[in-house]
């Protein structure tokens, strides 16, 4: 009767068998026999080491924008989970990322995890205008900044605007950075002339008049019993 025994690394592993499974590193025997006559054979089994992608283990990215990932090379095909061009690819949303490569007709796999991070509040309200001579104090009113600067030059949490124009302002926190701006007029105080201190008796009254006031003025005299013509 034929027999069939299998040794790996000179230690008995099985008998009876057509086959065997090789799980490392080694030399396998196998010996078959016929009743009559025996014959061998040896085999040399090398496990291949897996392709490392040196990936990292997580990759962080603001709101918005991308973050560049690179494996390493050397790997015959890369296949990524996500839109990827051979050895890189273009993280935008966050989640686990994975890769599997083929290196010596062996796949591995490897993943990472992306996170995106939020961009800092940044509101600075909508455009305004205060009258001539009031400075205005304008806050970022991002407690948990890193930096705030403001028109590119100023840093701190406060900026004030003592002219008319655009003012903008940058917060970054956690690597991020957002912004905004806003515009702000100054209205010209309205220049008029009462003339010169008046004298009148006891019993009589004095005409006034508010001269080089613009039309649509709105005019307010004291005390409050003193009689306005509105202009």
């Amino acid at each position: 009767d034929a027999w069939v025994s299998w040794s790996f690394e000179g230690n008995s592993v099985a008998t009876g068998t057509d086959s065997w499974v090789a799980s490392e590193a080694g030399t396998v025997l196998c010996e078959v026999s016929d009743g009559n006559c025996t014959a061998s054979d040896a085999v040399e089994v090398e496990v291949l080491p897996a392709f490392d992608a040196q990936l990292p283990v997580s990759v962080s990215f603001c709101e918005g924008e991308t973050a560049a990932v690179n494996a390493a090379p050397g790997a015959s095909n890369y296949s990524w989970s996500v839109a990827g061009s051979g050895a890189s690819v273009q993280v935008d949303a966050p989640g686990v990322i994975s890769l599997t490569t083929t290196y010596l007709g062996c796949e591995a796999t490897e993943s990472f995890t992306a996170v995106e991070v939020p961009l800092p509040s940044v509101d600075l309200g909508p455009d305004f205008g205060v009258c001539e001579g009031e400075p205005v104090v304008l806050t970022a009113n991002a407690p948990d900044a890193d930096w705030v600067q403001w028109n590119g030059l100023q840093t701190g949490p406060s900026f004030t605007v003592y002219g008319p124009g655009t003012i903008g302002v940058e917060v970054s926190a956690n690597g991020c950075t957002n912004s905004d701006e806003i515009t702000v007029e100054f209205y010209p105080s309205p220049v008029f002339d009462l003339g010169p201190d008046q004298q009148h008796c006891f019993g009589q009254s004095v005409v006034l008049e508010a001269e080089g006031l613009p039309a649509g003025c709105e005019i307010t005299w004291l005390p409050n019993n003193a009689q306005a013509n509105p202009i």
